[in-house]
């Protein structure tokens, strides 16, 4: 880049030094910025690159009112390529979707949940379980949120609720943050109790689709 900038100097001094007009100046400014971008352009793009422009960059599935602060991918598959989590971060509150690849070589939108992906388990490399993290605001002094596992399901070819793993609670000035919930020291009757509940409150709120 720098040899290409000092290129365009000495070449535009011995121009002007010679009296050549300000139209030969612009054809060789014109020359050297073509050589950048043509540099720039060769440039390898990324997998998550290459991801993004497949998917039109930003897509109604992906757009938000405000702007895209993040993204980050994660392979539900056994390449990222075949099929993956989008983490997006907005503005406004993060979303979630997943990707997978149809025989026929397409993307194809299989979920999308206005979450934020946490992580996934690492058993299965072929659709393993994702946490999702879903925000609830509750009254004006606390917020709740539902760290939940969803599993692949084969004859629906989506992700479905499997369960809430813990529940944290919040307070709006984030003078603190407990534990609601954690369903590994919970019985089996508040396990269930929880699990419908918050499955209704995640569709009743339009958290999944």
């Amino acid at each position: 880049m720098n040899i290409l900038r000092n290129t365009c100097f000495y070449t535009l001094f011995f121009l002007v030094s010679c009296g050549d007009s300000s139209e030969v100046a612009n054809e060789v400014l014109n020359t050297e910025k073509n050589k950048v971008v043509d540099t720039i352009a060769k440039k390898p793009l990324s997998v998550s690159d290459k991801l993004m422009i497949e998917l039109a960059v930003f897509p109604k599935t992906v757009s938000a009112n405000s702007s895209l602060m993040d993204t980050l991918f994660w392979p539900i598959r056994s390449t990222v390529n075949d099929g993956f989590a989008l983490f997006c971060k907005f503005n406004t509150g993060n979303k979630s979707f997943v990707y997978d690849r149809n025989q026929e070589g397409e993307l194809t939108q299989i979920n999308a949940f206005k979450a934020g992906f946490l992580f996934k388990d690492t058993v299965n490399i072929e659709y393993p379980n994702i946490m999702l993290r879903f925000t609830e605001d509750y009254g004006v002094n606390e917020t709740y949120y539902y760290n939940c596992w969803f599993s692949y399901n084969a004859k629906l070819s989506k992700y479905t609720f499997n369960n809430c793993f813990s529940i944290n609670l919040e307070d709006k000035n984030k003078d603190y943050m407990r534990d609601a919930y954690i369903s590994e020291t919970a019985s089996s009757e508040i396990i269930d109790e929880t699990n419908k509940e918050v499955l209704r409150l995640l569709k009743e709120n339009n958290y999944l689709n």
